[in-house]
């Protein structure tokens, strides 16, 4: 654990600060791959922006740099308002089994902390704004089933979100954007030309007309008089009178545009994107008159534009999309292709490569920290990779249209050569023991390939009925290897003892990945949650409970104890135990995760959906930011957390008299690990943590102290 030391001239009290150890972080794209929504900024430094997945990123340095602040799977965040650096909320909506439900988060400390204010029984919060601590609106709409239509919905708060009233305003289509320029001067904008005005709080709401029958997804008003209001095709409307006549502008674009924004009564901004998925910034500097196009660029999609003075201001949009205007720059880097990476390798904590759709190959030799794409030679999608030093490796591939294909490189992939192109079937995997002994694996007519020289030739092998698919395929030595089968939902594994000459079946059963440390010891993941162990080479296996009902896609042991697993919407799980016991890490994202590898027990990377690149240099453990407040104690001490019921945040303290290594670890109440808040030594001294359970559901659980010798658990309960 890293420390931050603070002295004070204060008699027997010395205070330490730590902050937490990061578990997984993103490599690509950075700072992050959600798509945004929404971006605010209260002053040139310090912003946020919201986005899919409960994403909140802040900057607190212009957008130089961004801190993750917030990721949940089932929320989708469309708009974020800070009345000052550190009061702010985030509406959107919480993804249901049955339905949708809007949901209005808050933060008081500038972001650290979000707690959930309300549930709103309305299927979209499409905006939110404030016009003090208090006072705030936020519009969506529902879906009325008997009339199989869209209704616009308002609320307003009047104690800064505590409480929320529904708001009378007859609006049949669904709001979008909402507007105020005081207390009681407000409009908001939706779906078929509707805007709606108040001028009493929104007490009572009157409809305008607006000249236009285009949905408007964004309005902006300088003062009770001059606004403009866009939407899809390129509309652009303009008022001077406060919404009695609106007048239709020129943008000079069909381009569906998202976001406006106004400087003063001449220079604004519209960003937005076309069904070619070309983002667009359009500039005015005559109130409108006359747009031009600032950027049009390919690969993204933007959501929202906010300035904070005529030189400064920032678009956002899809997969993490940051532009810094209005020079243009992107604060938002990395390798996006809106393609999805099936595989990951690395021979050492500098050099790997990852493939994936449409021919995709890249590279690093930093440890992540850069990659570049190489040249494939092909569009076809690449699904394994695999390396046996930083210079030799092969992918392959295929497709049902293009078949299979095999590329090897021996210079660290600078050059790909092709060495099979075939028609019939596809290659899903692939494994070398050394740079001579490898197997490839495939889909249609049970193809098993090998090679004992580095791929100049390869030959069939059979294993079953020629109707299987083969997936996975796995070796630990140039004899003892396995393989999975798959047929009409069937599957089927089998193993070799003799490098493939002879295949014999050892088990059957749903299962999707596989990984062996030696000849005995091997585990196998699947769909709902799905991880068993054998001991036996494959002989017998046994399961072991996750805690998911996730599909596992890819796992990873560095050796008969650490190991990892990735699956469906970035879940990630960790043993320390074999596979006895797992535990959840915080993946930072909800892009499916498709293939993991490490190179030890600390450091290791994920790839998956998006272009998705995770690593990690802690194992993928996040150390809970704690601090040290009283004097050296005479006893181990665990102290009852405070509060408790707690929602969602609680404290807890605890001493330890002399240097120990302590361990504080949460569970459920079926005795399910949930978290590992402390793992680390420490000096004599009583510590306090901040825990917070936002992503947890009600009940008891319990959390646990070790250190050394000493044992002590306590209750508490979640009360959300």
């Amino acid at each position: 654990m890293k420390f931050l030391y603070l002295i004070f001239l204060t008699i027997l009290l010395i205070q330490f600060d730590t902050f937490a150890q990061q578990g997984w972080f993103w490599q690509n794209p950075l700072p992050q791959g959600h798509s945004l929504n929404d971006v605010k900024f209260i002053d040139a430094t310090t912003g946020w922006a919201v986005g899919m997945h409960g994403t909140i990123i802040k900057t607190t340095n212009g957008g130089e740099d961004w801190n993750i602040q917030s990721v949940e799977v089932d929320n989708h965040l469309s708009s974020v308002f800070f009345t000052d650096e550190n009061t702010g909320w985030a509406v959107g909506i919480v993804q249901g089994t049955y339905r949708d439900s809007g949901i209005v988060k808050k933060t008081t400390d500038g972001g650290i902390n979000w707690i959930t204010q309300a549930w709103v029984n309305l299927r979209r919060l499409n905006s939110v704004h404030f016009v003090n601590q208090d006072t705030g609106w936020v519009v969506g709409g529902d879906y009325d089933g008997g009339y199989g239509k869209w209704f616009g919905k308002i609320m307003k708060t009047t104690d800064g979100g505590t409480n929320w009233t529904v708001q009378t305003i007859g609006a049949d289509s669904i709001l979008h954007s909402v507007y105020f320029t005081d207390g009681y001067t407000g409009w908001a904008a939706g779906n078929y030309g509707t805007i709606i005005k108040t001028t009493d709080g929104g007490a009572n709401w009157s409809a305008q007309i607006s000249g236009t029958e285009d949905h408007l997804y964004s309005i902006y008003f300088l003062n009770q008089n001059t606004g403009w209001a866009i939407g899809n095709n390129g509309t652009i409307i303009k008022t001077t009178d406060g919404g009695n006549n609106w007048i239709v502008q020129n943008s000079g674009t069909f381009t569906d545009l998202h976001s406006v924004f106004f400087n003063d009564q001449n220079t604004g901004w519209a960003v937005g994107t076309n069904a070619n998925y070309y983002a667009t910034i359009l500039n005015t500097t005559d109130g409108g008159t006359n747009w031009t196009t600032q950027i049009s660029d390919s690969g993204h999609s933007l959501q929202s534009v906010h300035f904070v003075d005529y030189n400064t201001g920032w678009a956002v949009g899809s997969g993490g999309t940051i532009i810094k205007l209005p020079e243009g720059t992107y604060q938002s880097s990395g390798i996006y292709l809106y393609s999805h990476f099936f595989s990951v390798d690395f021979v050492d904590q500098n050099n790997g490569w990852a493939v994936g759709e449409f021919g995709t190959i890249i590279n690093t030799t930093d440890g992540g920290n850069n990659w570049i794409t190489q040249t494939s030679g092909t569009s076809c999608p690449l699904w394994s990779v695999c390396f046996v030093d930083e210079y030799n490796g092969w992918a392959v591939g295929g497709d049902n249209i293009n078949g299979a294909i095999i590329l090897n490189t021996i210079d660290g992939g600078t050059n790909w050569t092709t060495q099979i192109s075939d028609s019939g079937y596809y290659l899903k995997s692939v494994h070398f023991v050394d740079h001579n002994t490898g197997w490839a694996a495939g889909r249609r007519v049970g193809t098993i390939l090998k090679t004992t020289n580095g791929g100049t030739d390869w030959t069939h092998q059979t294993a079953g009925s020629n109707h299987l698919d083969f997936g996975p395929v796995y070796f630990i030595d140039q004899n003892y290897g396995w393989i999975l089968g798959y047929y009409w939902g069937f599957c089927e594994l089998f193993k070799t003892t003799d490098g493939g000459d002879n295949w014999y079946s050892c088990w059957s059963g749903c299962l999707g990945s596989l990984f062996f440390i030696d000849h005995n010891t091997g585990w196998a993941t699947g769909d709902y949650g799905t991880i068993l162990k054998t001991t036996d080479g494959g002989e017998n296996w046994i399961s072991h409970n996750t805690g998911t009902q996730a599909s596992l896609q890819s796992i990873y042991f560095t050796d008969q104890n650490y190991g990892w697993v990735v699956g469906a919407s970035g879940i990630i799980r960790n043993t320390t135990d074999g596979g006895e016991n797992w535990t959840s890490q915080k993946s930072w994202t909800c892009y499916n995760l498709y293939s993991i590898d490490f190179i030890n027990e600390n450091t290791g990377w994920a790839v998956g959906e998006y272009c998705t690149i995770l690593k990690t240099t802690t194992g993928g453990v996040t150390f809970i930011e704690e601090e040290e407040i009283e004097k050296i104690p005479i006893d181990y001490i665990l102290t009852q957390n405070y509060p408790n019921p707690f929602n969602p945040i609680t404290k807890i303290k605890y001493s330890v008299p002399q240097p120990s290594n302590v361990v504080i670890k949460i569970f459920d109440i079926l005795g399910n690990e949930i978290e590992t808040l402390v793992n680390d030594e420490k000096q004599s001294g009583t510590y306090e943590i901040t825990w917070n359970a936002e992503n947890l559901p009600s009940g008891i659980y319990f959390y646990r102290l070790q250190a050394g010798e000493f044992v002590e658990i306590k209750k508490m309960i979640l009360l959300k």
